[in-house]
């Protein structure tokens, strides 16, 4: 990432989480909001704007590790907890205030393709309950498998799931073309990659 990507990702992330949101996240010095997560060497997918700032970005970890919602809101699923090669947290998911709903469309496009080139079954996450207005407004509403209410309002988990229909339907909605999309993710080096039916995460290094 660039440095004008990163800064402005991690400031937009404080704009939404902390400032709008009102949730009990840190701040650092340079006004950038991070967490012990960003250094679990996380799979990050962000959209840039024209200009090179941070238009939209979440951030993806294995559920068989370190999770936000394992760690920090056990309580949405009653104390169950999602450990699966197949399915990785998503989190962060952050939308630059300059930008249109529809980045969150190319986001979500993006990130479908991305899980399923890597043979992920799907994607859970825990959500501020006021974002699933927005969700369901652009298209991209998930299965909400749990709720709890906290002192900053109710968080809610979900899971996205992406078969072929849900994939060709993001990819309808958000007007990305397939075919560049194709080339982004055959570009990109993935430093992982889940067999379909594994019962155990593994490494697969790409050059």
């Amino acid at each position: 990432m660039t440095p004008i990507l990163t800064a402005t990702m991690y400031a937009d992330r404080r704009r939404q989480f902390r400032d709008r949101l009102g949730w009990p996240v840190d701040i650092d010095s340079h006004g950038y909001e991070r967490d012990e997560y960003d250094v679990e060497n996380p799979l990050y997918v962000i959209i840039s704007a024209a200009d090179g700032t941070h238009a939209g970005s979440l951030r993806l970890l294995p559920t068989t590790g370190n999770t936000m919602l394992a760690d920090h809101f056990p309580e949405t699923l009653g104390g169950r907890k999602i450990e699966d090669p197949l399915v990785w947290e998503c989190t962060r998911f952050c939308l630059s205030p300059k930008q249109k709903p529809k980045v969150a469309l190319t986001l979500l496009a993006t990130t479908a393709r991305l899980a399923r080139s890597a043979g992920l079954e799907s994607l859970v996450a825990i959500f501020d309950a006021r974002m699933l207005r927005l969700y369901k407004k652009v298209g991209i509403e998930p299965e909400v498998i749990g709720s709890q209410t906290y002192s900053f309002g109710v968080a809610q988990a979900g899971l996205w799931s992406f078969d072929a229909a849900k994939y060709q339907a993001l990819l309808q909605a958000s007007e990305i073309d397939k075919l560049e999309l194709e080339l982004v993710i055959a570009n990109a080096k993935l430093p992982w990659r889940i067999p379909v039916n594994s019962t155990q995460f593994q490494e697969e290094s790409h050059h």
